[in-house]
């Protein structure tokens, strides 16, 4: 019968072919004429596979399935299938407008099942992070995911054994448009490609049991509904992408393309468009939100856009009136008449009252005020949602008098770095300190007496989300993090249960670890939703702390360019000009340069650069350090002079003062690195004097002009091929794995070449006045 049925296709079939067992069909997924009885496989362009649901497996014709006669588990896939009339078309042919909470609903293909390939053309109109596609079960552990992840896009998914993370790097610029295409078959195979870039491609052999991802209902794109299961341990996110989308591809269906005012969204009615002005700094303008008479549909999720809020207490405010005796209130769906009250304020908070009912998703109320004291919150200061510290920013509150009793701790964070703190409460030798080291989030506790520590299963992934709760009640004490198992212990005794409730202290603290001694660096990420005893955590944007995911430089109104300092946008001023803004003129009569982490020369003159490449090489700097350098790793090098590429792709040399004051000269003269590290430790506030000299392979380094050490290079290499620019004080690029030197530089000797003041660099940047 199958073979039958094989014949009667030949004239659609253009060529079948047999490849590692596994029958190989000409043509495409997207054509009427496909064989399969179940589920079609894209392998190219021009070519397709057959396959089956899990509860199936694949016959021999490579076209038909048949139920696992021992497969005892169910797997839920949806059967909905593409409606056509679905298409309603868009308004003025204007792009999709996503503003964090709102989303667009598409139907699930169900080719999707084992296979997914998603176009989508976006614009970002604010830089922070969220959720451009998602599709997967509500309750289940199937998805997969598609988010704007700080400058990259972040591609997750699952098919039952354990999600797999696939990040293509950024940055994607804001307000232009860009392309992105993610193909992933089976949980075996991932290709993602932006813009006409690199194609990254994912090849894993860690899943095998299970290949397809059951989608519920719905694809949703620019954000999700609330009613999703553990939506930000899938995820990382919650929030939704802000910026517009113009078109939406799904295994070959045209779900969006504003172009040809195409859409086969199942929630029109709830929809908004962007503006179609392309200079436009605000896409979201308010005539391309369209609104009938408070258009907020019932039963459903309302837009949460502010503009809609404003616009429909506008048109509410106006339908009240003093002097007559009734005001009517009209929805989409009903009217109802009621008394108006005596005066103007009863009836504006009356209709108030009724347009938060209709709109309670649009307003957030955030939980009352923590009875804590915040040393470090004014009381302008704004409460952030997400806040994101710096690996030097850190908060400090007054406990409240429960914390003796329990603690309850609920707190989702996203780090970048695998150490550092983040919550520590202390009340004389009473202590709880939650911190991650070496990526475990680890636990250790006192109530006085002994003390326990706690460590989680596994390591946490970095720039992810994840939600670790603690729980102390009497002696009992229990962590969990994310998915992984509960791990408990209990102390010996309490203690005294009176005393003072302390401090607590979120992603920092100047105290050192009890019983540890130990000095923990500082947390460098982002946390959000934490909550103590019942009570919420409201976090402020002060001291360095702002919302997670915003570009500080973004607000800067640099008039050049910037750069990111603890957090803080930083302008590079081009001398003589300086300031916070380069608003300032500098005095041209330096008695020497200052450098101030955010500063360098370039020079870049063939003068120069004769002196640099070739056999020979000839460097001295007279300079004074500040003190040393803290990076949001901890202690840094302070770069002296650089020149060459990357370290990892060409010739280039290093002159720079380490962590603990050693000076240190690394090069590759194209055969292999070479390093020289001088004994004599440089002290900060003192003027010293560094002398480099290379003679083809050998190299010598002295200091202050005693005790000069040696070397050669590897063999194969004797000269040194740079040739774009030398680079005093730092580099504008951060493959240099340093920061910029704090201190003073007199002057530079390039073999016969002296500098001794800004004007002589073809770039000057940041550069002060140095008094002596």
């Amino acid at each position: 019968m199958m073979t039958l049925l094989v014949v009667l296709h030949s004239l659609l079939l253009i060529s079948l072919l047999n490849v590692a067992d596994a029958v190989v069909f000409q043509g495409s997924c997207a054509q009427e004429s496909v064989l399969c009885e179940q589920l079609c496989l894209t392998i190219s362009p021009e070519t397709y596979e057959c396959g089956c649901w899990n509860d199936h497996h694949l016959l021999a014709d490579g076209i038909s399935c048949k139920v696992n006669e021992t497969k005892s588990e169910t797997i839920t896939k949806s059967s909905r299938r593409l409606d056509k009339n679905v298409a309603k078309g868009l308004p003025r042919g204007r792009p999709l407008a996503f503003h964090g909470k709102n989303y667009a609903q598409y139907p699930v293909i169900e080719s999707t099942y084992l296979e997914t390939n998603i176009t989508i053309e976006f614009k970002i109109t604010e830089q922070k992070d969220g959720i451009l596609f998602f599709a997967g079960q509500f309750k289940g552990d199937d998805f997969l995911s598609l988010s704007i992840v700080g400058p990259n896009l972040v591609f997750r998914h699952d098919c039952g054994e354990g999600t797999i993370e696939d990040v293509y790097r950024g940055p994607f610029a804001p307000a232009e448009w860009h392309n992105l295409t993610v193909w992933r078959r089976n949980c075996d195979r991932t290709e993602m490609r932006a813009d006409r870039k690199t194609r990254m491609l994912d090849l894993t052999e860690q899943f095998k049991f299970y290949k397809g991802i059951s989608m519920d209902k719905g694809m949703y794109v620019g954000g999700v509904p609330d009613h999703i299961e553990n939506l930000e341990e899938k995820t990382g996110l919650k929030n939704g992408f802000i910026g517009c989308i113009r078109k939406l591809i799904i295994n070959g269906e045209l779900m969006l393309c504003s172009s040809d005012r195409i859409n086969k969204v199942m929630n029109p009615n709830e929809l908004l468009y962007c503006g179609v002005n392309p200079h436009s700094t605000d896409d979201l303008d308010e005539d391309s939100i369209e609104i009938d008479e408070y258009n907020i549909p019932t039963g459903t999720e309302p837009p949460t856009n502010k503009r809609v809020l404003a616009e429909v207490n506008r048109r509410a405010l106006k339908e009240v009136s003093p002097t007559t005796s009734t005001t009517t209130t009209t929805t989409t769906t009903t009217t109802t008449t009621t008394e108006t009250p005596s005066t103007t304020t009863d009836a504006t908070k009356s209709i108030f009252d009724k347009l938060h009912d209709q709109t309670s998703d649009l307003i957030h109320v955030l939980p009352p005020e923590l009875e804590y004291e915040n040393e470090l919150k004014p009381p302008s200061s704004p409460v952030v949602e997400s806040a994101e510290f710096s690996g030097r920013s850190w908060i400090r509150q007054k406990a409240n008098w429960d914390i003796l009793d329990r603690i309850e701790l609920v707190l989702h964070f996203r780090s970048t770095m695998e150490s550092g703190i983040l919550f520590y409460w202390r009340s004389g030798a009473k202590h709880l300190v939650v911190y991650l080291q070496k990526g475990y989030v680890n636990l250790q506790v006192s109530m006085g007496d002994d003390s326990i520590l706690l460590r989680s299963e596994s390591v946490v992934s970095l720039n992810q989300w994840h939600k670790a709760e603690v729980w102390r009640t009497g002696r009992g004490i229990l962590m969990k993090v994310g998915r992984q198992s509960w791990v408990e212990s209990e102390l010996k005794s309490l203690g005294s249960a009176s005393g003072d409730a302390g401090w607590i202290q979120l992603a920092g603290t100047d105290d050192t670890i009890p019983g540890t001694h130990q000095q923990l660096p500082f947390f460098h990420g982002c946390m959000k939703h934490i909550h103590l005893n019942g009570r919420t955590l409201r976090l402020h944007a002060v001291n360095g702390i702002r919302e997670c995911g915003t570009d500080p430089c973004a607000s800067a109104k640099c008039p050049q360019t910037c750069s990111v300092s603890n957090n803080q946008a930083v302008c590079l001023c081009q001398w003589p000009f300086e300031g916070p803004r380069c608003s300032q003129r500098a005095n041209e009569a330096l008695t020497a340069m200052n450098f101030n982490g955010h500063s360098y020369l370039e020079l870049n003159n063939e003068k120069v650069m004769n002196q640099i490449t070739g056999d020979w090489l000839r460097l001295t700097i007279d300079f004074r350090l500040d003190n040393i350098s803290y990076s949001e790793e901890g202690p840094s090098s302070q770069i002296l002079a650089y020149a060459g590429e990357d370290p990892a792709k060409g010739d280039f040399f290093k002159l720079s003062v380490v962590p603990n004051g050693d000076l240190q000269f690394v090069a590759n003269l194209g055969s292999g690195l070479v390093e020289l590290t001088h004994p004599t430790v440089v002290r900060p506030g003192r003027w010293n004097s560094v002398s480099v000299v290379r003679e083809r392979r050998h190299i010598t380094l002295s200091l202050n002009s005693e005790s000069p050490i040696t070397t050669l290079a590897p063999e194969g290499s004797e000269q040194l091929n740079v040739y774009n620019s030398l680079y005093i004080g730092s580099h504008p690029s951060n493959f240099t794995m340093g920061m910029g030197l704090r201190g003073c530089i007199e002057t530079i000797e390039i073999g016969s070449v002296s500098i001794f003041h800004p004007s002589e660099a073809y770039k000057a940047i940041n550069i002060r006045d140095c008094a002596l």
